[in-house]
């Protein structure tokens, strides 16, 4: 089984793991190969280029932002995933996701890309509410940056 030193430790992988970005990933387009794992005990997970071990980035699951926020033609029943990548600053505070430009996985094709969304989504959507209070769903907020 291949391994690779990556941003979070020794990473073990299956061939069959990795996932082929034909474009790259915008500002990276010479990384073409990625694997995805779980961080466990979290709602993240890294998407590791194996082609340049030390780059990664962390996702999150477009679901968490409700269905209020969604890719025209990629409603994940074709076994295809979104998820936004997430900026984790020095103070975790202020991280955000980046709801303009998802990344689409198909795991059945093993085939991944980003796209830039027409809709106004928010390039640096924070993930941490302080002044909305700790039970207000990611989905309203979402929706109040769509609308300013």
């Amino acid at each position: 089984m291949p391994t690779l030193v990556g941003r979070w430790g020794m990473v073990e992988y299956a061939q069959e793991d990795v996932l082929s970005f034909p474009r790259g990933i915008i500002g990276f387009p010479e990384a073409k190969q990625y694997i995805l794992t779980a961080l466990p005990g979290t709602m993240f997970s890294a998407l590791q280029a194996v082609d340049r071990p030390g780059l990664a980035f962390i996702l999150v699951e477009a679901a968490v932002f409700g269905e209020g926020y969604g890719v025209k033609g990629s409603d994940g029943r074709d076994g295809s995933a979104i998820y936004c990548i997430v900026t984790i600053p020095d103070d975790p505070a202020q991280m955000t996701a980046n709801l303009r430009a998802p990344v689409i996985i198909d795991r059945q094709r093993r085939h991944g890309e980003q796209i830039i969304l027409d809709e106004p989504y928010p390039v640096r959507f924070p993930l941490v509410f302080p002044q909305a209070g700790p039970q207000a769903p990611a989905s309203k907020l979402v929706a109040k940056a769509r609308t300013g």
